[in-house]
């Protein structure tokens, strides 16, 4: 039995050193700013999403519309649309969003 699953695992570690390096190819997408951007915000309850949602944006404009709700009422998912101006503002609202303890998961 063992020598089988030695065997198996010795021709999948061969398929894998065949591939070859993604070199060429960019680490991160070029992106150009402003544009629009979309979160994807899961947590437990609505009303809390939407607070959380306007304490972190603030004056800017903004569509927030519930995007899935778990067959239980236990989850929500909201998604979150706006303009962002700089990969810095990008991730910025990405920690900030992700701070609260109301938001489970940023997407």
């Amino acid at each position: 039995m063992l020598e089988k699953v030695a065997e198996a695992w010795q021709r999948t570690s061969q398929t894998f050193t065949e591939i070859p390096p993604m070199a060429d190819t960019p680490q991160q997408p070029e992106i150009t700013y402003p544009t629009p951007w979309q979160y994807k915000l899961v947590g437990r309850e609505q009303t809390a999403l939407r607070t959380v949602v306007a304490e972190v944006v603030g004056q800017r404009a903004y569509a927030l519309e519930l995007s899935h709700r778990s067959r239980k009422g236990s989850y929500v998912s909201m998604n979150l649309e706006l303009t962002v101006v700089s990969e810095a503002d990008r991730l910025s609202l990405y920690a900030s969003l992700g701070a609260s303890p109301h938001v489970l998961y940023v997407l």
